[in-house]
């Protein structure tokens, strides 16, 4: 599938971390039908800029990570699809300041978070309609040099809706060293998880 970044958003705030100078943090979109995505899976990034060890490796972490919590792999129509890249120079970016996302997520979805015929629901609407506080308010940042960026996509409305990163990670000049990455995937991941979903 053809992967758009039209609707890519970003905003930063200082995590700690185990790793120094590193941030973590996320975004989201306010269309994300989070409680009804329960399946996964990769696309396929022709211009990833790591190499193909790096990629199996960072999909496995993924795969395992998710699957933990509830999720499944389904390699054709999964709910989500996820991309992700090394971003090796500074970046300069536009950010959006939200309310935190797991706050969000419950006091939009509550209990429905949870209930497992959530996603067969044929009598919600599929698009969400936007409440009038949820607004994004653009504020500007800038990443360091070495940033691990992880996007989840509604297959089905083909829009990012949730995107998360860590920054600092990596030099452009120094080994990428896989314990950090993988630490790194760990962290940026925590910024999505909403609850075990029931299998």
């Amino acid at each position: 599938m053809k992967f758009t970044a039209a609707f890519f958003l970003f905003s930063i705030l200082t995590a700690s971390c185990r790793f120094s100078e590193v941030e973590v943090d996320s975004d989201y979109s306010y269309f994300g039908k989070f409680h009804r995505y329960k399946t996964f899976a990769f696309i396929d990034n022709q211009t990833f800029n790591g190499g193909d060890g790096e990629k199996r490796m960072i999909e496995q972490n993924i795969a395992r990570i998710l699957q933990s919590w509830g999720y499944r792999y389904k390699e054709n129509k999964a709910d989500f699809l996820i991309s992700y890249d090394f971003f090796f120079e500074d970046l300069k970016l536009r950010g959006y300041d939200q309310p935190e996302f797991h706050s969000w997520v419950h006091s939009r979805f509550g209990n429905d978070l949870v209930k497992p015929n959530s996603v067969s629901d044929t009598t919600q609407s599929d698009d969400l309609v936007r409440r009038r506080e949820e607004q994004y308010k653009s504020a500007s940042m800038r990443l360091n040099e070495g940033t691990i960026y992880i996007n989840f996509m509604d297959r089905k409305k083909e829009r990012s809706v949730w995107q998360g990163y860590a920054a600092g990670v990596f030099n452009h000049d120094s080994d990428r060293n896989e314990r950090r990455i993988r630490a790194a995937i760990i962290r940026i991941l925590d910024e999505f998880r909403l609850i075990t979903l029931p299998s």
